[in-house]
């Protein structure tokens, strides 16, 4: 399988914000915000934030503006419209497409953008419009936090970041 097809658990988030953490506890808010959706709570080496905001002007409802990955020097954003930002550029990938930025690979199917850092064994799912996931490879250690919870089997510390309830 490639790795984009290769995933234990994921979180998903949907619309302005309904989340599905790593262990299958689902919330939902509302906020026009930039949100932690995961980091890695040990080394604090990546992070992967969600931006959320009106969907259209004049529109009540909430919808995910953008996903980004940041780690180390290297980060990407996928925003609605299958729009793919590094460094201050904005690239579009047709079908089947897979381009390089740094050391982050994006690959485009038919239905989904994927993002993934060679360093890591989590990556992200876009439908390009209203959902995200953030996906973890079966190698992956288990210290996330933020908004989509720790994947460790239980929903009971799921807001728990940075030894606190959240």
């Amino acid at each position: 399988k490639q790795w984009y097809q290769r995933r234990v658990r994921g979180c998903s988030v949907s619309g302005g914000a309904r989340v599905r953490t790593f262990d299958g506890r689902s919330y939902q808010f509302q906020g026009s915000c930039s949100y932690i959706f995961s980091t890695d709570c040990r080394d604090y080496d990546y992070f992967v934030y969600g931006e959320t905001g009106q969907c259209d002007k004049g529109s009540p409802s909430d919808c995910i503006l953008s996903v980004t990955l940041f780690k180390g020097i290297d980060s990407v954003t996928f925003k609605r419209g299958w729009a793919i930002v590094s460094n201050n550029q904005v690239y579009y990938l047709a079908p089947n497409q897979k381009k390089l930025f740094g050391s982050i690979t994006v690959y485009r199917t038919d239905y989904h953008i994927y993002m993934n850092h060679k360093f890591l064994d989590v990556f992200i799912r876009f439908d390009g419009l209203a959902q995200f996931e953030i996906l973890r490879t079966p190698n992956e250690v288990s210290r996330h936090c933020g908004l989509c919870g720790t994947p460790n089997s239980n929903v009971k510390d799921d807001f728990f970041c940075f030894g606190t309830l959240q």
